[in-house]
């Protein structure tokens, strides 16, 4: 078994942006329903037709391989099925008689991508519509295993019969709104898995790159309240893009370019976070002018990262409906007798919505941060900054202050920062 090195997601804070290391994960190879850890779950299908096993080489199938070869040349090839998540963990198992069954750590997002024996992307696994993964990270109590049951080609997009968002899977329909939105960068590694397109798909190379995204959001204002108001349509400041590089040999910066209207044209990465296996670069911040009006999202088409002399090209979705689909982290703050704060509760919910979400569902981790004048808990990297909690669990949804001096009255600002399920990040401000 080959063991990888996690890549995980953007840990960024304001102007000072950072990641953090990953552990090994086993590759595993299961051949059929057996046990697996209680950490797992168990992620199965069959692929329709006669496809999928690259033994099947006499009787009807090579017949019909004669007769039709088109109709069966990019399916008989099916080997392998390769499973990963967004910080570069995965899993491959071979695909026998059509059957696959692979076990998948739980509490994940992933991407099943479809390979002959030779490592080649064949195709991918669309959920729905606008979900091009497989999350996993609210799964109903008891559920051992998810059945995709009889999975079709067209194409390179496989569908399954069965979409399990409903029943082994208990999200809201606000989560599933959520969730079709964030995996929209993911999603572009799951459609191209071979980003620096040698034919061998990048993992099982032991390489893995991605793209990524840091949205700046204006939410709403605390006026004379230690709730803030949340704008129903909120409003985008801007955006920074993320280059994952997790190989060798790394350089000191990469150049994004963008399709027109993104104002990226080569333009070099701002910062670049190295850690013992990966780099994380960060395109230059794009924003309005001072006066401009309305939401700065990078527009959808191809955005290519000039890697080592190579252009490495990712295909992104149109964003315009970032402002009514990002997640909105929503603040309480509870005061001291004195008037200075001792602890932030929040709720997260989506622009114009009155339903919480679940944090575990789209959450990885959150951090307070609170800009303002006076005294400052300790010395901190960003203009401004007088607290920083650090990086909260998921489920953790109430913060009491680790220092109790704080006064509310020289609050300007609250930032709820957060990495979602996909490794993207959110800067989600409320002005006071």
């Amino acid at each position: 078994m080959k063991k990888y090195l996690a890549l995980i997601g953007i840990v960024s804070v304001l102007s000072s942006c950072g990641g953090s290391g990953g552990s090994n994960q086993n590759n595993i190879n299961i051949p059929g329903s057996i046990n697996i850890p209680e950490n797992q779950i168990l992620i199965k299908g069959r692929l329709s037709g006669l496809v999928g096993s690259r033994n099947e080489s006499g009787g009807i199938h090579a017949m019909l391989m004669k007769i039709f070869p088109n109709a069966f040349a990019s399916t008989s090839t099916i080997a392998k099925v390769l499973v990963f998540t967004q910080s570069g963990n995965f899993w491959v198992t071979n695909v026998n008689n059509g059957i696959f069954s692979v076990g998948v750590e739980k509490g994940t997002v992933v991407g099943l991508v479809f390979l002959d024996a030779n490592n080649k992307f064949i195709g991918y696994l669309n959920l729905k519509k606008d979900l091009d993964s497989l999350p996993l990270t609210k799964l109903k109590s008891g559920v051992k295993e998810i059945d995709l049951k009889e999975i079709k080609l067209n194409g390179n997009t496989f569908t399954p019969s069965y979409i399990p968002l409903d029943q082994e899977l208990e999200f809201s329909e606000d989560e599933k709104n959520s969730l079709e939105f964030m995996d929209d960068f993911f999603s572009s590694v799951v459609k191209n898995p071979d980003v620096d397109g040698n034919g061998v798909v990048d993992l099982m190379e032991n390489k893995f790159y991605r793209l990524g995204i840091l949205y700046f959001v204006k939410a709403g204002e605390f006026g004379n309240k230690l709730t803030p108001t949340l704008n129903q349509s909120v409003y985008i400041n801007g955006f920074r893009l993320s280059f994952d590089a997790f190989d060798e040999n790394r350089p000191q910066y990469v150049e994004f370019t963008g399709p027109i209207n993104s104002d990226l044209n080569n333009a070099p990465s701002s910062q670049a976070n190295t850690y013992p296996n990966s780099t994380t670069y960060f395109s230059p911040y794009i924003g309005y002018s001072p006066g401009s009006t309305g939401n700065k999202i990078p527009p959808s088409g191809s955005y290519t990262v000039s890697y080592k002399g190579r252009s490495f090209v990712f295909n992104i979705p149109d964003q315009s409906s970032a402002p009514s689909r990002i997640v909105i982290a929503v603040p309480t703050v509870t005061l001291n007798q004195n008037g200075t704060i001792n602890k932030l509760n929040w709720v997260y919910k989506m622009p114009a919505g009155n339903s919480t979400l679940s944090p575990t569902a789209v959450i990885r981790e959150i951090e307070v941060q609170i800009d303002g004048t006076g005294t400052s808990c300790s010395s901190y990297p960003q203009p401004n900054r007088i607290y920083n909690s650090g990086m909260l669990k998921p489920g953790v949804v109430e913060h009491t202050l680790s220092c109790q001096n704080i006064n509310w009255q020289s609050v300007s600002r609250i930032h709820m920062s957060y990495n979602d399920v996909y490794g993207n990040h959110y800067v989600i401000t409320w002005n006071k």
